[in-house]
C-alpha cells in the first residue's frame, strides 16, 4: 500500500528543502514556498507508477523530484512524464534517474509519451501537389500527452525556418 512519511520533513520557505525516502528525492530551493510546510510523500514509483506530494500546494519556482527509472519503464526512460490533475511534466533522463521539474505539488502518475505527434493539414493530397502560387504551407502539429517541445522542418532535405503558434498549435513555412 501506500508509504507515507511522518511530519519529520519539515520544509522552510526560507531554506534549501531536500529529502530522499523510497529511493525518491525531492528538492526545494529556498523562498520557493509560499509558506512552510509538513511534507508527507506517498506511494510506490516501482508497482504502481504513482507518487503523492502533499500537501498540495502551488510553488513560486520549480522544486525537483527524481528517482530510479522502474524497471518496466527502463526502455522508454527518455519519454518519461508525470502527469497530475494540474498538467504534464517531462523528464529529463539521466544515467538510470529520472528528474521533473514541477510548479506544484499534488497527486502524479509516471507514464510514457511513446505515441507519435500528429501532424494534420487541411489541404488534400491533389493540392498539395500544386503549389504554385503559394507564399506559405501550414499544418497543425499535436500531442495528447507532453506536447510539442521541439520541432525542425526540412524541405527536400535541407532545414527551413518556420513559425509555431502555439495557441493554434499551427506551423507554418513560408516561401
Amino acid at each position: 500500500g501506500p508509504q507515507a512519511l511522518d511530519s519529520a520533513m519539515y520544509g522552510d520557505c526560507r531554506r534549501d528543502f531536500l529529502a530522499e525516502m523510497f529511493g525518491v528525492t525531492l528538492y526545494v530551493p529556498a523562498q520557493t514556498l509560499y509558506r512552510s510546510v509538513h511534507f508527507v510523500l506517498s506511494g510506490d514509483m516501482e508497482s504502481s507508477s504513482r507518487i503523492g506530494i502533499n500537501p498540495s500546494c502551488n510553488l513560486r519556482s520549480p522544486m525537483v523530484l527524481s528517482f530510479k527509472v522502474p524497471g518496466n519503464y527502463s526502455s522508454v526512460s527518455s519519454k518519461l512524464v508525470l502527469r497530475s490533475p494540474d498538467g504534464v511534466a517531462v523528464g529529463m533522463t539521466r544515467a538510470d534517474s529520472v528528474y521533473f521539474y514541477l510548479k506544484n505539488t499534488g497527486q502524479f502518475t509516471l507514464l510514457a509519451d511513446i505515441a507519435a505527434p500528429e501532424i494534420k493539414t487541411s489541404l488534400s493530397a491533389k493540392r498539395i501537389k500544386n503549389t504554385r502560387g503559394f507564399r506559405s504551407f501550414s499544418f497543425r502539429i499535436s500531442d495528447k500527452l507532453s506536447g510539442i517541445g521541439t520541432y525542425s522542418i526540412t524541405v527536400n532535405n535541407p532545414w527551413v525556418p518556420a513559425e509555431f503558434d502555439a495557441k493554434s498549435d499551427q506551423l507554418t513555412y513560408y516561401f
